[in-house]
């Protein structure tokens, strides 16, 4: 009673109303900041924040209903966006709704539309003021739980990095918002609405094809975690990553996992020197590469002598045609294709960025592709594999009649990267137009891209259950070879999987640091609470691993080295030629 008598009280009350008017995410962040750093009792806060949204919902709703008889209001807020609302409000009221208040953008032009159609009010009330319940809620307990937890430790500075992040995120997404997300959810049934904008399960109904699994039950469906947007995917991880550093009073730790490495492999390492750590008798699992810096001059002249020195350093490496050409310091796969002969590279360097090294390798023909992930504690001895994935390559299989264009739209997974396969992606080149129009036979397999990472639609398969003792001691006994490696996915191609298991019959075609992911996370039968339980089980890792070699005299990278690498990885990435 004491904090309702104070002179500020009223004040901080009507601001924060107001505020919840402007920007219900700002206003939930400054609530929670006063709960945290002014002692504002929370059950008060909450309550003018879901107060505040509900009258900023109705008053949304009014001005729909206005708009009728003011004619400059129905030229400022009546747009094409309002009449596509139309035929999934007539479809499922209650779900869009409902679904509006948790997708960005989507909430003005749909309760716009409630109020120019002459949708009940009393209708419109009911589900808004539940929708808002929950959504008020849950974002304010978050917030809440955040502050107390980790930005009260780190002052002022956090509260406004979080608003201007909310305020940044809210512009870039209501210019883009997920339309797409409404329709498909309008059509559902109301317990699944929520749940579908997170995964959406798959249906034979319609048709759509399977993909060849290789052998590996390898499912064509959308992963729940795909279906987020990365920015918010990875919040949680980045929030346990703070928590972790305070805890350990460190917040860098985890580029220490491995010291010989720039940023521990996170960012800006080169490829092929981290492959040349692997000790000379663990070579003969690596498929053979060769890297070249190409000249600083972009001149005609310059381009002719790469194409020269490329062609020395395969022969001299022993490569053949075709051969993978990828950039030395890379990501998910930009930049990286497979060539077929001498023109094919010619082309490929001609486009490539001037200076910069690339990395010839030779294309391993085994059918099956994984992802081998390692650990080892500073300390011990030996260290041992703690994730394994199956992967493939995005395919569809033709049935006679469908072209490939339409196999795509009929297939859920290739549906959902029909933007990359179609060559609407700058950074991925794609099917041509008259590969999309072919018609495959029956059962042909058509693969839609070369390389398998998730952004071209890869397909992963979950195979921790196979770990053997023999895969591990294969793959420590390589990790150990290189110096003070720790933490890291290697990337293979394999013969087959009983003889991977046995330790036998795979190539090395990439070594991944501390930025890794232990890829199985991305399996469409793992529910969402088993992928962040697998990544924030990965954050605590690198942290002790971190901190374990700091304890030995390993200094990790500073912020702004950090961030210095992952700028020029990132602008190199968008000068790359478009991956295949």
């Amino acid at each position: 009673m004491e904090y309702f008598c104070s002179s500020s009280c009223l004040a901080l009350g009507f601001s924060l109303f107001g505020l919840s008017l402007l920007h219900e995410d700002v206003a939930t962040v400054t609530g929670a900041f006063l709960v945290v750093q002014n002692g504002m009792p929370w059950y008060f806060a909450l309550g003018i924040l879901f107060v505040g949204s509900v009258v900023g919902d109705f008053a949304i709703y009014g001005l729909g209903s206005m708009a009728h008889r003011i004619p400059w209001l129905r030229r400022m807020v009546i747009g094409p966006n309002v009449a596509r609302v139309r035929q999934w409000l007539d479809r499922n009221f209650i779900r869009v709704v409902g679904l509006a208040r948790m997708v960005p953008g989507v909430l003005f032009p749909s309760y716009i539309a409630c109020g120019w159609f002459g949708f009940p009010f009393r209708r419109f009330a009911r589900v808004t003021i539940v929708a808002d319940a929950i959504y008020t809620g849950i974002a304010f307990t978050l917030v809440l739980t955040l502050g107390e937890t980790v930005l009260k430790d780190l002052g002022y500075v956090a509260w406004g990095v979080l608003i201007v992040f909310i305020v940044v995120f809210t512009i870039l997404r209501t210019r883009n918002p997920h339309w797409s997300t409404v329709a498909a959810v309008s059509e559902r049934h109301p317990f699944t609405a929520i749940r579908g904008l997170l995964k959406r399960k798959p249906g034979k109904a319609d048709g759509s094809c399977e993909v060849v699994p290789q052998g590996h039950d390898l499912k064509p469906r959308v992963a729940s975690a795909e279906r987020i947007p990365p920015w918010l995917f990875y919040i949680p991880v980045g929030l346990c990553w703070m928590g972790w550093a305070v805890r350990h009073r460190g917040i860098m730790l985890p580029c220490g996992c491995n010291p010989k490495i720039e940023t521990g492999g996170y960012w800006g390492e080169s490829k092929s020197e981290v492959l040349d750590q692997i000790g000379s008798e663990q070579q003969r699992w690596v498929a053979r590469y060769v890297a070249i810096k190409l000249s600083p001059d972009g001149t005609a002249d310059s381009r002719q002598e790469n194409s020269a020195l490329a062609i020395q350093a395969i022969e001299e490496a022993g490569i053949e045609f075709p051969l993978v050409v990828k950039p030395d310091i890379g990501w998910q796969g930009f930049g990286v294709r497979l060539v077929p002969d001498s023109e094919a590279l010619r082309e490929y360097l001609d486009q490539y960025p001037a200076g910069e090294r690339v990395v010839f390798q030779r294309y391993l023909t085994y059918e099956g592709e994984a992802g081998v992930f390692y650990a080892r504690i500073p300390g011990e001895e030996t260290g041992r594999v703690i994730s394994l994935t199956l992967r493939t390559s995005a395919n569809v299989v033709g049935d006679g009649q469908s072209t490939v264009r339409e196999l795509i739209l009929k297939d859920e997974r290739a549906r959902f990267k029909s933007s990359t396969h179609m060559g609407r992606k700058s950074l991925h080149s794609g099917m041509d137009r008259e590969d999309l129009d072919d018609v495959p036979a029956a059962g042909e397999v058509v693969q839609l891209a070369f390389i398998g990472s998730i952004r071209a639609g890869g397909l992963y398969k979950d195979a921790r259950a196979e770990i053997t003792p023999a895969l591990s001691a294969r793959f420590d006994a390589i990790a150990r070879s290189m110096p003070e490696f720790h933490y890291g996915r290697f990337d293979i191609r394999y013969e087959s999987l009983e003889r991977l298991k046995e330790g036998e019959d795979f190539g090395i075609i990439e070594v991944n640091g501390a930025g890794a992911e232990a890829i199985h996370i991305w399996d469409p039968d793992l529910s969402l609470r088993e992928v962040y339980r697998s990544l924030f089980a990965a954050v605590a890792l690198q942290f002790r691993i971190g901190r374990l070699n700091r304890d030995r005299g390993f200094k990790p990278c500073s912020p702004w080295q950090f961030l210095s690498h992952a700028r020029r990885q990132h602008q190199l990435i968008l000068r790359y030629p478009p991956s295949t």
